[in-house]
């Protein structure tokens, strides 16, 4: 009997994963609390600067779109795992899925992962 289901689906590179990751857990969360730095330094010194009512609305916005990135990473990562996840979730031996059914759900959900990463990019958010 040969086998006919899916392969297990990657990312190309096999690290995008990973850096997407660093992205929207790391660099997004430091960078919008950099915005909310600044958005108090022109709300008390807003004389100072040329255009703080532009620039404060640009950051905002900044910050809206990088908190949205954090919240779309985290919905995203629930749908990316690997075949280790699922042998530690089914141990081989044990009563679980079919492989094919395995890997049909995996290849399923990391289409999702892709659709929601390319929201991500697509809306300006870090990638």
């Amino acid at each position: 009997m040969s086998d006919t289901s899916p392969d297990w689906a990657k990312p190309t590179p096999l690290g995008y994963g990973i850096a997407s990751e660093a992205a929207h857990f790391v660099a997004a969360p430091l960078l919008a609390g950099a915005c909310i730095a600044t958005i108090g330094v022109l709300g008390a010194d807003g004389n100072k600067f040329r255009w703080p009512g532009p620039a404060m609305l640009l950051l905002t916005l900044a910050f809206v779109a990088l908190i949205a990135s954090v919240q779309y990473g985290f919905h995203a990562r629930g749908h990316f795992y690997s075949p280790t996840d699922v042998d530690t979730w089914y141990p081989p031996g044990r009563s679980r899925p079919a492989e094919s059914t395995l890997r049909q759900h995996q290849q399923r959900d990391f289409q999702q992962w892709r659709r929601l990463r390319r929201r991500l990019i697509w809306r300006g958010s870090v990638a």
